[in-house]
């Protein structure tokens, strides 16, 4: 009876630290990529994306960042729950930002494909932010693996 109470223990132990590890990743991986969007279309591409955009563009001061914040969480968290669930061991450097440049790619290019078949917007505007989102999305995927294998390797759980 013992041994199992100390088996489920270190089991609470292990999907604890699992938990943590990967609400930390998230959370640095979302502010990271929360920012450089921020950076990217506010500030170095502005210009650019307003005189690209839709003609539904909001003006700047509308724009609603709370929601643009919910669409970055439910993205992060997305990648968060592919990582947990799939990824048994470190993918690296390479690995990791693939993973994240892929997913940016899949959130974007087919939505923005679909759009363009129906709206009257630049293609420019939707292979620029798609190729952002490619690079962006990279470095969110980077930082989640790394961080998260850092704090969790499963390797190690029954070492």
């Amino acid at each position: 009876m013992e041994n199992s109470q100390c088996n489920l223990d270190n089991d609470i132990i292990v999907n604890m630290n699992k938990v943590k590890a990967i609400l930390i990743a998230t959370a640095v991986a979302f502010v990271v990529m929360f920012t450089l969007g921020g950076v990217w279309n506010a500030l170095i591409l502005e210009d650019f994306y307003i005189s690209n955009s839709p003609e539904i563009l909001r003006p700047a001061e509308e724009f609603n960042l709370g929601v643009i914040a919910l669409g970055y969480l439910i993205l992060t968290l997305i990648m968060a729950f592919i990582v947990m669930v799939n990824m048994g061991e470190n993918p690296k450097f390479v690995g990791g930002f693939m993973f994240g440049a892929t997913f940016g790619l899949a959130a974007t290019l087919p939505l923005y494909l679909i759009l363009f078949g129906r709206w009257d917007f630049s293609l420019n505007y939707a292979m620029v932010d798609t190729g952002w989102h490619f690079f962006e999305q990279g470095i969110g995927g980077l930082l989640m693996t790394a961080l998260y294998f850092k704090l969790y390797n499963p390797k190690n759980i029954n070492d």
